[in-house]
């Protein structure tokens, strides 16, 4: 067993010092190897006694996030099959106000559902509304926020469970006339109001719904 590790420190290349290695000698350790070098690398694993795989790792001249690579795609490897790798896609959260954006989208349905025509300046001057009204005074709709809000429209629709079709079929169920939009001279209310207007959005996970202006 012990002839087979100079051949895995070859693999890796030269290491002058196992327990802190250089720039350069790191950047060997993270080359890419080839199919062959690969089942080699198993091979020996498999030849090590009972051990974790950092150590492992360290054995064969390899870093542990590669021997962890190699080992997972062992079946792929075996069968001479190229490993290729997933995009990694960027993970999207609910934003500052998820709440917020949970009302503006609630009334894009109502406004689409009623025919009301809605605009990105709609959008803008309802958003600074809403907030007003649940006391989120330093709220500014920037063009970065609301690309961001576009993207975050399923992950907000799907935490609060707000849905085109589910608020169509309870209007008609109601059958609630819905109300004319106010004059866009009263569209944007004062940020100066009672606390009682104002919605509490400490917890997001409130069940409690703020009423909608259509």
């Amino acid at each position: 067993m012990n002839e087979d590790f100079p051949e895995a420190v070859e693999l890796g290349e030269k290491q002058t010092s196992p327990s802190a290695p250089g720039p350069g000698n790191m950047a060997a350790l993270k080359r890419k190897y080839t199919i062959e070098e690969k089942r080699q690398i198993l091979e020996m694993y498999d030849q090590l006694p009972r051990m974790s795989q950092r150590k492992a790792a360290k054995r064969l001249n390899i870093t542990p996030s590669t021997l962890w690579t190699i080992i997972h795609n062992r079946a792929c490897i075996a069968k001479g099959e190229v490993v290729v790798k997933r995009e990694k896609k960027k993970w999207v959260h609910c934003g500052r106000s998820p709440r917020l954006e949970a009302n503006i989208w609630k009334w894009i349905d109502q406004a689409r559902f009623s025919g009301m025509p809605v605009t990105d300046l709609a959008i803008h001057r309802k958003s600074m509304e809403i907030a007003a009204r649940m006391g989120i005074l330093s709220f500014r709709p920037s063009p970065r926020w609301y690309s961001g809000f576009k993207k975050r429209e399923p992950i907000v629709r799907e935490r609060y469970r707000i849905y085109p079709e589910p608020v169509q079929d309870q209007l008609e169920s109601h059958s609630a006339p819905c109300s004319s939009s106010p004059p866009a001279d009263l569209r944007e209310t004062s940020v100066h109001q009672s606390p009682k207007e104002c919605a509490p959005v400490s917890d997001p996970d409130q069940d409690e719904e703020l009423k909608m202006k259509s």
